[in-house]
């Protein structure tokens, strides 16, 4: 057993050195192995990438060097994958590559310089009437197309004009500083277009200097060619798109606008307050037209003729050559006298100068006339009314707002009361407003209606009824067009209201605000009067007419001839019409039934005129010489004047009717006071009818026929508007 047991370990021991043996031969022959053949070295799995990457970001450089950025980006982003390093250019080109791909937002352009729009064509055609040149003639006088000159001179009428030629329109009427509105159309007729149409307005400023220097218009004519590289070059359109006003140069020339014409044939229209009155077809062209010269009559040459006498400046005495020497007495012969100087004859006794009559006469020396008191209100006065029981006058500023005054006396300075701001009631411009004595209310014609503002519909005409004390809105009347003057029959509550663009009247019952019927056929009225004691109304028209209306029937009575064209203003008193006339400085004196007419001309140049019941005296105010004139209607006698002052100077904004900008002139007929409104200078005038001198003599009454005048019997003359065409009845039953 123990032998056993030593056995086994020495066993174990030998197979363990057995194993280390063998182990040991293994590691020698391994290491002969080696020694005798190296290993094969590893492959670099890198090393295929890095040309595959080279080779794409050079195709990517080919592709963003031919602008196909796509394609290059796209190169790029394969070489950046395929390098096995971090490689700078290629992060580099993908950073350009996608700047040059990212979209560039488009710059916003600054706001434009606002340019005025260029005008389409306005749907205006020309005129197919036969131009009126007989009221041209007595209207404007002298009218001719020309070139303006270099002076204020009468240029020789012409039809061809260069493109650089300033044209203008002469009107002789300009110098007479004529008032009264106009306007000019200009059409291509190439193409039928209108190219300007303005309207006068005396009491803007001027668009060109009316005396400038010739070097003045050298410079306007240089303007307009300005850019024009030759004469033959075809010119830069005349400035279409520009808002044109009336150009005036020197006193008598006229235009749409200073400078030149683009090349064309055009056609020039004369208006006389809406009544076409010339028309002159003309040609610019691109060539230098000669300047016509005008025609001056050869005179014949004088045949000659054997020498006279002197002529001997006093008849009755024989000249000593031809009185024959008396015979010589019987004498002896003498020698001849010797040839002495003729003795100076005496001069004649100058005869005694005849007495010449007086043009106007005078019943009195005029004393110094007396000075008118002012106020300045806060615009434009466009109408002005009186309430004769309260004696309170309104005045209505074109702006909206209406002014009470007050000057008991009319010796002192008119207060203004608080004013009613007809926009509160969203009403637009005020043109016109009456004064009702028996309700107390106040009457307005304007442009807008307070339904106007609630509907927002278009501005409309109306006439606004006003508590003359408060100044509250009682109601507004709905007009079939914009409004202009109107009048009030206080007794019988009869308002009459003229709408222009219908050249017609519209009657309404001032005490339920309906339009009862239109009275037609009254073109281009100028003022409204009203006689409150024998109900009749007289509208003025601007061609010299004076209609005749019945206020109770709305018949139209009668329609006289006063004077030529430039009627202005009308009044009425003692069953007479007082008219005067811008133009021609006349005041005209009609009786309405016998239709006789009584012409006075005037020294000065009328605007408004006013007349007294009572005295029978007229009343007119001076457009130009800043008075009142007091006038005798029988005779046309001056009786004396009232001055006033601060008629310059005033700033306001003009409004868009020129009718509105006339003086008023009203009478209150209780106390024979008078307020005068001056639109130019923005103030009201008082007068007392004792700054005027007293009258030497009363103004007798005129004897006026009992007859009335029937329209059927008058020609020319519309079916009064109360009776509709079927015949029927109006509202009123009449």
């Amino acid at each position: 057993m123990t032998r056993l047991h030593s056995a086994a370990p020495a066993a174990r021991t030998l197979r363990a050195l057995v194993g280390l043996g063998a182990a040991f031969i293994l590691a020698v022959v391994a290491s002969g192995c080696v020694g005798s053949q190296p290993p094969a070295p590893t492959p670099d799995p890198f090393v295929g990438l890095a040309d595959r990457s080279d080779q794409a970001f050079r195709q990517g450089l080919e592709a963003y060097g031919q602008g196909q950025y796509r394609d290059a980006l796209t190169s790029f982003e394969t070489a950046r994958t395929l390098s096995p390093t971090v490689d700078a250019r290629i992060d580099q080109m993908i950073e350009r590559t996608r700047a040059a791909m990212a979209p560039t937002p488009t710059p916003v352009p600054p706001t434009p310089t606002e340019v005025p729009a260029v005008p389409t064509a306005t749907p205006v055609a020309m005129s197919t009437q036969t131009p009126d040149t007989d009221l041209g003639q007595r209207y404007f006088g002298q009218i001719t197309l020309a070139m303006v000159p270099g002076r204020d001179a009468d240029a020789p009428a012409a039809s061809q004009f260069f493109f650089q030629d300033q044209i203008g329109l002469h009107i002789g009427g300009l110098k007479q500083h004529l008032r009264l509105p106009f306007a000019l159309r200009v059409f291509k007729t190439d193409t039928g277009t209108i190219v300007a149409d303005v309207q006068s307005d005396d009491t803007a400023t001027p668009t060109a200097a009316p005396t400038t220097a010739i070097s003045g218009i050298n410079n306007l004519v240089a303007a307009a060619a300005a850019g024009v590289t030759s004469q033959t070059a075809t010119p830069v359109a005349a400035a279409s798109s520009r808002d044109f006003h009336v150009a005036r140069f020197w006193d008598t020339y006229v235009w749409y606008h200073a400078g030149g014409e683009d090349p064309g044939s055009y056609r020039v229209e004369l208006y006389a307050n809406g009544v076409l009155t010339n028309s002159f077809d003309y040609t610019v062209g691109t060539v230098p037209v000669t300047t016509p010269e005008p025609t001056v009559q050869a005179q014949p040459t004088p045949e000659p003729v054997e020498a006279q006498p002197p002529f001997n400046p006093t008849p009755s005495l024989p000249s000593i050559e031809d009185v024959p020497p008396p015979p010589a007495p019987p004498a002896p012969a003498a020698p001849a006298p010797t040839a002495q100087p003729r003795q100076a004859r005496p001069a004649p006794v100058p005869p005694t100068a005849t007495p010449q009559p007086t043009p106007i006469p005078s019943p009195t020396p005029i004393p110094t006339p007396s000075t008118a008191y002012t106020t300045q209100i806060g615009g434009l006065p466009a109408g002005l009314d009186v309430n004769s029981n309260s004696g309170k006058f309104f005045v209505a500023d074109a702006s909206g707002v209406i002014w009470t005054a007050d000057a008991p006396t009319g010796n002192e300075r008119p207060t203004l009361g608080t004013p009613i701001n007809l926009r509160n009631f969203g009403a637009g411009q005020v043109l016109d407003l009456a004064a009702d004595p028996t309700t107390g209310y106040v009457f307005a014609s304007a442009r807008g209606c307070p339904q106007d503002a609630q509907t927002h519909q278009a501005p409309r005409g109306c006439v606004l009824a006003l508590n003359g004390q408060t100044g509250a809105l009682i109601t507004s009347i709905s007009l079939p067009g914009a409004p202009s003057d109107l009048r009030i029959d206080s007794d019988l509550g009869l308002m009459y209201v003229s709408i222009p663009e219908r050249q017609a009247l519209a009657e309404v019952d001032a005490h339920s605000g309906r339009v009862l019927g239109m009275i037609q056929g009254l073109p281009q009225i100028t003022s409204l009067a009203i006689d409150p004691l024998r109900h009749t109304l007289y509208a003025a028209h601007l061609a010299g007419q004076a209609t005749v209306i019945d206020v109770a029937s709305a018949h139209v009575t009668g329609r006289v001839s006063l004077t030529g064209a430039g009627l202005s203003s009308i009044a009425t008193a003692r069953g007479l019409a007082y008219a005067v006339n811008t133009a021609t400085h006349e005041l005209a004196v009609v009786e309405p039934n016998s239709q006789t007419v009584n012409r006075f001309v005037l020294s000065e140049e009328p605007a408004a005129v006013a007349a007294a019941e009572d005295t029978g005296a007229v009343y007119v105010l001076s457009s130009r010489s800043d008075n009142i004139l007091q006038i005798d209607p029988t005779d046309g006698t001056e009786l004396g004047k009232v001055l006033f002052t601060g008629r310059s100077g005033h700033q306001s904004v003009q409004p868009n009717d020129v009718q509105s900008l006339r003086p008023r002139l009203v009478l209150n007929p209780a106390d024979d006071s008078l307020f005068a409104s001056l639109p130019e200078a923005g103030t009201l005038a008082a007068v007392s009818d004792g700054s005027f001198p007293v009258m030497a003599r009363a103004i007798p009454y005129m004897d006026t026929p009992d007859e009335v005048a029937v329209a059927d019997s008058i020609p020319d003359l519309l079916q009064p508007a109360a009776i509709t065409p079927g015949g029927t009845l109006n509202a009123r039953g009449h």
